[in-house]
């Protein structure tokens, strides 16, 4: 759009430059771009360029939409639209919509410029069809990498299961999926008895893990701090309870072949890691169950000195709990059984269900409005978003003898 504007594209009489994007501006926009300013986040961002790009030239006839270039909106962006353009210019996030304007241009015969990135990679390039072979069948198609719950849960290998497990699962639970249903018990009569079987069960599970109000800051510190015990401490010796360091695999081969054992932590306040997972952790347990306003940022100094501070002497007078194998606890594993599905997420069982039912407060003991989920930001600094994921990963991989990484290469990926 600079370019366009400088160049003096679309100034003549019968010029027109149509611009579609029906996306709103993100804090993380701004950082790779010079339309867009702080005080448009929130706002669309075909509006603010077509603004920001008159600006730079009056003259300019921009025709801007919000409309997703897509088949379902060829209605819209129809065979007369397509034949009137001279040539096209896209700068997209995804491979589908990639794709579907090559096939576009080559089928009306139109040249375009395609520009992309990939984490700090750029690309571009021209095609003219019947002279270039067309983005589908010259471009690499990005594949997105998936791996298995058990992998991610209690089986890693490598920083990236660490990363996805702190992103994606713990971070998501705890702090979006958890504070969604949690409301949603709260407001829906009903609710739970409109679920059925499976995501039930699901549900249950989520407000047992979280539906408890914490009445101050430093509440939301003791739950962050026996939330590390829990995942630093308990999980692997109830791992290592099930897979003992000799354990042996249907072939005779030892099961920590080719990976680390997990190695137990103990939560040590002169690791600044371990207090930064539990003052990331913390705020957000803080900020999700309504105890601390948004205006109360990473960049706050003097509050955060002084919340550190506390911190620092509160988990030295909390008792430490031992992992203690409770009745319930699964017996060492059966070396013939499938290992997969004996590490899996199980279901909580009928007598759970009846017991967590029969457990959950009234619901007018909380309000509403207290609960709200995070929404994940990464290029805020400010938010702790990023240093909980930090935090939690490298803990995990500190766990498992995994390398780690620095936050810089870990935000990139």
């Amino acid at each position: 759009m600079k370019n366009f504007a400088m160049m003096g594209l679309a100034t003549g009489s019968s010029g027109k430059l149509h611009m579609t994007d029906m996306d709103t501006i993100e804090i993380s926009n701004l950082s790779r771009q010079f339309l867009f300013r702080e005080q448009h986040v929130g706002k669309l961002k075909a509006e603010v360029a077509h603004a920001a790009a008159k600006a730079m030239n009056p003259d300019m006839n921009i025709i801007s939409m919000t409309t997703k270039v897509a088949l379902e909106t060829d209605k819209v962006l129809n065979n007369q639209f397509w034949y009137s353009l001279d040539g096209v210019a896209r700068a997209l996030d995804n491979y589908e919509a990639r794709a579907y304007i090559d096939r576009r241009c080559l089928f009306f015969q139109k040249p375009f410029i395609d520009s992309a990135t990939t984490a700090t990679q750029c690309t571009t390039k021209v095609i003219q069809p019947k002279l270039t072979t067309s983005w589908v069948y010259g471009s690499a198609i990005p594949t997105e990498e998936t791996f298995l719950l058990c992998t991610v849960h209690a089986l890693p290998t490598k920083i990236d299961h660490t990363i996805h497990y702190a992103r994606y699962i713990a971070l998501q639970e705890l702090f979006v999926d958890d504070i969604n249903n949690i409301t949603k018990w709260l407001s829906t009569d009903g609710y739970l008895e409109s679920l059925m079987g499976a995501q039930q069960k699901v549900v249950l599970k989520s407000l047992s893990r979280s539906l408890r109000k914490e009445n101050s800051f430093t509440d939301c510190v003791e739950w962050a701090y026996r939330y590390f015990e829990q995942e630093f401490s308990h999980k692997p010796f109830a791992l290592l309870h099930r897979f003992p360091r000799d354990f042996l695999l249907p072939d005779g081969a030892p099961i920590w072949t080719g990976m680390h054992s997990p190695t137990p932590l103990e939560f040590d306040l002169n690791n600044p890691l371990h207090v930064d997972f539990v003052i990331a952790a913390a705020y957000l347990r803080a900020y999700t169950q309504g105890i601390i306003s948004s205006e109360l940022k990473a960049d706050d100094v003097a509050t955060w000195n002084k919340i550190k501070s506390d911190i620092k002497q509160q988990p030295s007078t909390l008792e430490k709990k031992p992992w203690v194998p409770p009745a319930n606890a699964p017996a060492p594993a059966n070396p013939t059984a499938n290992l997969q599905q004996q590490l899996g997420e199980t279901q909580i069982g009928d007598d759970e269900v009846k017991a967590i039912l029969a457990s959950l407060p009234d619901r007018s003991s909380f309000k509403e409005t207290d609960f709200r989920p995070i929404d994940f930001e990464k290029d805020d600094d400010r938010n702790f978003h990023i240093d909980f994921v930090y935090a939690m990963s490298s803990l995990k991989a500190s766990v498992y003898g995994i390398n780690q990484i620095d936050r810089l290469r870990l935000k990139s990926l």
